[in-house]
């Protein structure tokens, strides 16, 4: 589009400035096909597949295979520059989602699909060059897909408090609403642990620590910010427990309890909506839960994997995969050098492979260990690279949405901190950022996985930076302009302030 711009005059002292402005305005003269470009965006309809398959919106794994089929080969197709082909991948995919609606698929979410898939290939106006005048020249003003949620919390070391506070963010760093700090009405924060947020964003686990040392766990919603503790009961008022993962269904999660009515020996599932709760899985009857180093849930929230250890201090480690029922309890994998424990790990999101971190003794903050793949079923364990680990889950991978790589942390010889992406088939290792960090964490994907978002620390100052699927950075916002807005405001009562790392997070506005 051509354009050409002129100053007419400057208000001195205002800053208010007029502009003419020639623009190209588009005449419907004729229509042709749109073009399939580079920023056709397939894989957040992968995403929504995944979810609705996960969800039992499509009840058939025929059917979702079938439709991710279809996906791959139009990803595939505009990949090689052929938009004819990816488009005609995208109409067989319609029709089968439009013919299966209201019989394997959900009518509305089959809906959901059709329309994410119609645009893509829909005709488009040509244009034609008309001149106007504008003046003065708009500002635009932010749409949801170009604001960001952060959480972050605040942490004084000499009265050990922290706070917690929401912000929302523009892709300039710019605040758009105040900050909010965010109280808890049943028992007063005193360290926040971490912060789990659901599979669908809808929901946050908070877990964090009382005076008396025993974790607990709060619900938060992160729109409207109402918590509720859980795990209140009449015979027993302060019930704690360690969060351990959410379920695909973004209704359940599971958790260590360590309190009455809780025993240590079993896993607990908590209905997050009604506050119920069941000891549902029973992994290994002979088995104490201080010995489970890591779960992960298949993309359908069937099966489980996790990792564990003959005992509390052993290091000895195996990997077993159990359905939901307690049936066909299987050993995937059994490390032989009494040196490693299994930590992070994580399905693909086709469910066919899985991956893991041996962490290098117990992992604290930030520990070095060595990334691993395997068949989700069992099979030969291939070793890709060394790896970041640590108990909080910070440096946890993120699988691409066609489950053909992924990225992860990595720290080089000079305890750099940085950004990878593996080839699963391949096994090949790409550096993608280059930064002089100590500190890149808390890798989390963002609109519909159309980027990943993630922080970094360098030289004491922190940044939310977002990139795309390829690596290329899109953005990198400061924080720290942030907080001291927050001092400013006075809303801390914080004297020696600081951010915690374990407690950022991310969010789609």
């Amino acid at each position: 589009m051509n354009r050409g711009l002129k100053i007419i005059s400057e208000i001195a002292g205002v800053g208010v400035i007029l502009l003419i402005m020639w623009a190209t305005v588009q005449s419907f003269s004729s229509q042709s096909p749109m073009p399939v470009g580079i920023d056709m965006d397939i894989e957040s309809i992968v995403t929504q597949v995944n979810q609705y398959c996960a969800g039992g919106q499509i009840n058939s794994k025929g059917t979702c295979n079938s439709l991710l089929q279809k996906l791959q080969g139009a990803i595939e197709a505009r990949d090689r520059g052929q938009p004819e082909v990816a488009c005609n991948k995208l109409n067989a995919f319609s029709n089968e989602v439009q013919a299966q609606s209201g019989k394997k698929i959900d009518p509305a979410a089959a809906q959901v699909l059709v329309d994410m898939v119609t645009p893509l290939c829909a005709p488009v106006p040509t244009a034609t060059a008309t001149e106007i005048v504008v003046s003065p020249l708009p500002t635009p003003t932010p749409n949801k897909q170009q604001l960001l949620t952060v959480f972050l919390t605040l942490s004084d070391e000499e009265t050990k408090r922290d706070e917690l506070y929401k912000v929302i963010l523009d892709y300039q760093g710019q605040l758009i609403t105040n900050a909010q700090k965010i109280e808890f009405p049943l028992e007063p924060l005193f360290r926040v642990k971490n912060l789990h947020v659901s599979p669908n964003g809808q929901n946050i686990i908070l877990e964090w620590i009382h005076p008396n040392s025993m974790s607990y766990l709060t619900t938060l919603n992160p729109n409207t910010l109402e918590s509720v503790q859980l795990l209140t009961h009449k015979t027993d008022d302060e019930a704690g427990a360690s969060f351990i993962a959410w379920h695909p269904n973004n209704r359940d999660i599971f958790v260590e309890g360590y309190s009455t009515p809780f025993s240590a020996d079993r896993i607990w599932v908590i209905n997050v909506n009604t506050h119920d709760y069941n000891d549902k899985i029973n992994i290994r009857k002979d088995l104490a839960r201080s010995n489970v180093t890591n779960i992960a849930f298949s993309p359908d929230g069937q099966t489980v994997v996790y990792g564990w250890k003959e005992c509390g201090s052993c290091y000895t480690s195996q990997i077993w995969r159990i359905n939901l029922d307690n049936t066909q309890e299987q050993l995937l994998f059994k490390d032989k050098t009494q040196a490693f424990q299994v930590n992070d790990l994580t399905w693909s999101t086709d469910g066919n492979t899985i991956s893991f971190a041996h962490s290098h003794g117990v992992p604290q903050d930030g520990t070095i260990g060595d990334l691993y793949l395997m068949p989700a079923n069992g099979g030969q364990v291939k070793k890709l690279s060394s790896v970041v680990v640590d108990i909080y889950s910070r440096f946890k991978p993120q699988w691409l949405s066609n489950s053909q790589a992924f990225f992860f942390v990595k720290e080089d010889e000079q305890k750099y901190r940085n950004l990878y992406k593996v080839k699963v088939n391949s096994g090949q290792v790409q550096q993608v950022t280059h930064f002089a960090s100590n500190n890149l964490f808390r890798l989390t994907w963002l609109n519909q996985a159309t980027q990943l978002g993630f922080f970094v620390e360098m030289n004491g100052q922190y940044y939310l930076t977002l990139i795309e699927p390829t690596g290329q950075i899109i953005k990198q916002l400061p924080l720290d302009p942030i907080i001291q807005k927050i001092k400013a405001e006075q809303l801390s009562a914080l004297t020696h302030s600081q951010i915690n790392l374990r407690s950022l997070l991310i969010l789609p506005y």
